[in-house]
């Protein structure tokens, strides 16, 4: 899924893909309803585009106009390698880059901004030593990030990285002492607290934007609306970070313990 800053008219879409992996066709879904259902929970998505990618130069490629109103979220469903391969046995695909232009919602009530590129996803050249690489293993490639620095980390709140980077640093560990199970049980960790990191992310961006456009009273009482869904997602993380004792959890508990003893 691709996260979106605001809600965006989207009015064309690019992906390009090589090697191997090429995909054949891309079905585009744009999330539907409310910013804030699209940030507290599983959102609808409908039917935006199929794309149908044909061969250029040495790789696929498909670009095409569209219109659709999407709230914060895109899903790509990919299907089918444009390619049987020998080096491809599992018959998995790819992409190598995806690019989003629309109109943005301004956030301000007027109406959408010019239009631009919303979003570009470079997943580099390194793509195709990677996937060769899993698919030897037989790996799915959707469990294992391309670029997890750049990408995994777009949109995430500064606190949720801080702990992420952690435990990743604990998942190589596991890996390097052949602890894969709980390296993987770690990785499906770490991706939950990604999701729960944007959502935080996106609430509070919306709360500051509430207080900046609606004044002091009003933006309070509104961003006020949104502090128990902040609070929940805090609560989800601090049990994350405290089942693995963490060193972010004990700076957390050591900071409201100092708080607590210096209200005394």
């Amino acid at each position: 899924r691709l996260q979106l800053q605001r809600p965006a008219e989207i009015r064309e879409f690019e992906v390009i893909a090589r090697g191997e992996l090429a995909a054949r066709v891309v079905e585009v879904q744009l999330s539907q309803g409310s910013r804030e259902e699209c940030l507290l929970g599983e959102p609808r998505f409908e039917h935006a585009a199929t794309l149908e990618l044909v061969r250029y130069g040495t790789g696929c490629r498909a670009r095409q106009r569209l219109f659709g109103l999407c709230s914060g979220q895109v899903k790509l469903i990919i299907r089918e390698p444009s390619v049987v391969a020998p080096g491809n046995p599992f018959h998995q695909v790819a992409l190598t880059s995806v690019s989003m232009w629309g109109y943005e919602d301004n956030s301000q009530g007027r109406g959408l901004d010019s239009r631009k590129l919303l979003t570009e996803v470079d997943f580099g050249d390194s793509q195709e030593e990677v996937t060769k690489v899993l698919m030897d293993l037989g790996t799915p490639l959707d469990l294992i990030p391309l670029d997890e620095d750049s990408e995994q980390l777009v949109g995430v709140d500064a606190g949720t990285q801080a702990l992420i980077r952690e435990l990743k640093r604990r998942q190589d560990q596991l890996i390097h002492s052949g602890k894969f199970g709980e390296a993987q049980q770690l990785a499906e960790r770490v991706q939950q607290l990604t999701l729960l990191g944007r959502e935080l992310q996106g609430l509070r961006n919306r709360s500051a934007n509430l207080l900046a456009s609606h004044g002091r009273r009003r933006g309070l009482e509104e961003a006020g609306l949104l502090e128990p869904a902040i609070a929940s997602i805090e609560a989800k993380r601090l049990e994350i970070a405290a089942l693995y004792d963490t060193d972010w959890w004990l700076d957390v508990m050591s900071s409201r313990f100092g708080v607590a003893e210096s209200t005394l």
